[in-house]
């Protein structure tokens, strides 16, 4: 569909081309809402699915519980689930290298980024990363000019990072609430909150780089310069852009965190208003 847009836009007349490139810019708009909604939905998802595991949980150790009361002799419940401790042993509590679980991965002595996650875990950041960087190309009419191309991966790559940031913020918080909900401890989702901080970083890095060579590609270095000079959000989004990518690399904690806001604010600011 894109591609066909493309070329209805190359042999339209001059007096529709503004028609045909709104209605792409249209289109454009669409798929990022689309995508944003997406996003938000496989989080909910996700939360929604926790909780009903949680409440299973419970009816079964309530039901065990009543049904062990007057019954000294009951033998049921002891009995492992075969397939359940396959699942465990294989997936859920499994470390990702045989004896390494949930240690420190370190660069240095000094430096840790975080525990390895299990496999579970890992499978689970690898589709959500994946998801990622499906829904940042897709829908993207490649064969469209440079600059517009740019232009909408800086949007994508900008709304995605901001839907990041509502369950980035949500488990970074010692009393969040979806630790008793779930009955999930702290470690995970401080180790899930690093993970999609990755991710939003990434996420802010794309952003920062497809604004750049989009206005570099329609009007040169010098607009560039010029804008980073004259805006304050952008002079904050392009000092955060190495700052952040040192952050995804070391881990550093919160030493970055007023410039993490600053990149949040350009991604939120570029991609609503569409400069």
């Amino acid at each position: 569909m894109a591609t066909m847009g493309t070329a209805a836009l190359a042999a339209a007349p001059s007096g529709t081309s503004v028609t045909v490139a709104q209605d792409l810019s249209t289109d454009a708009d669409n798929a990022n809402q689309a995508f944003y909604n997406y996003l938000f939905i496989i989080c909910a998802s996700l939360v929604v699915v926790m909780a009903a595991w949680r409440v299973t949980s419970e009816s079964v150790k309530y039901v065990r519980t009543l049904t062990c009361l007057n019954n000294s002799t009951q033998r049921y419940f002891s009995k492992p689930s075969e397939s359940f401790a396959t699942f465990k042993e294989n997936l859920l509590y499994a470390p990702i290298f045989r004896k390494r679980h949930n240690r420190e991965f370190q660069l240095s002595t000094a430096v840790n980024i975080g525990t390895l996650p299990t496999r579970l875990q890992l499978l689970f950041l690898i589709a959500y990363f994946g998801t990622n960087i499906t829904f940042c190309v897709t829908s993207i009419d490649w064969d469209q000019d440079f600059a517009t191309v740019g232009e909408e991966i800086r949007n994508r790559s900008g709304i995605l990072a901001v839907v990041n940031l509502v369950p980035l913020f949500i488990m970074s918080a010692r009393n969040n609430p979806l630790v008793t909900w779930l009955n999930m401890p702290y470690d995970t989702f401080n180790l899930l909150h690093r993970w999609f901080g990755r991710i939003v970083v990434l996420e802010i890095i794309v952003h920062t780089v497809a604004w750049a060579a989009a206005t570099i590609h329609k009007s040169g270095w010098s607009s560039v310069t010029t804008s980073v000079r004259t805006s304050q959000m952008l002079m904050f989004g392009f000092i955060v852009s190495p700052s952040s990518t040192f952050h995804v690399i070391l881990g550093f904690g919160n030493i970055f965190s007023i410039n993490g806001v600053a990149a949040i604010g350009s991604s939120c600011n570029r991609t609503y208003q569409g400069q």
